[in-house]
């Protein structure tokens, strides 16, 4: 049904230079993709106590019994907003990330807790897809995305999708620092 499908989140991925032509189409398949339904939750909030280390504040318990190692803690608004740390270790309400942040939360961020990760630092370079159904898509969730020097031709071209469901189910995505540059769309 699909060719090459990325399911679940990574990072630092890179894909370049495949070709994927000569195939009988199906109605429902996608020639390359990134697929993500994750969960985040955006009532507890954070107290930094050292550069990587710091507090959660949940008085809702809405992540009490969320493990969130490998999560991400993502600013969705205010103070530093569009940066992401993965939490690599969490005892309680205490946790550690990967890295210090550029310009630390403060009571103006929004933050929301995001597993698993989003995909993360894609890049899709020279591609030439050829297909009558879905060439190339990312759906879900991408952050730092750069699509360049595609072809994709016979079908949609390149599309990305978003997700968000009722509030209640915690599941919604995004596209934050996508780049789309440099692609030919032909034929369809």
């Amino acid at each position: 049904r699909n060719l090459v499908s990325f399911n679940f989140g990574g990072e630092h991925l890179h894909i370049a230079r495949n070709h994927f032509h000569d195939y009988i189409p199906n109605c429902d398949s996608e020639a390359l993709m990134t697929h993500l339904w994750m969960a985040r939750w955006t009532k507890p909030s954070i107290r930094m106590l050292t550069p990587t280390t710091g507090e959660i504040i949940d008085p809702s318990g809405e992540v009490t019994n969320e493990c969130l190692e490998g999560a991400v803690i993502d600013v969705v608004e205010g103070h530093g907003i569009g940066q992401m740390r993965q939490i690599i270790k969490r005892a309680g309400t205490s946790f550690e990330i990967d890295s210090p942040w550029y310009f630390t939360p403060d009571k103006t961020s929004r933050l929301v807790f995001t597993a698993p990760p989003p995909f993360r630092k894609l890049t899709f370079i020279d591609n030439r897809i050829i297909t009558q159904a879905v060439n190339m898509i990312l759906w879900g969730s991408t952050h730092d995305a750069v699509i360049d020097g595609n072809y994709v031709a016979d079908g949609p071209g390149i599309t990305l999708w978003s997700v968000r469901l009722a509030a209640d189910q915690k599941v919604w995505g995004g596209a934050g620092f996508t780049q789309i540059i440099n692609n030919i769309t032909d034929q369809g």
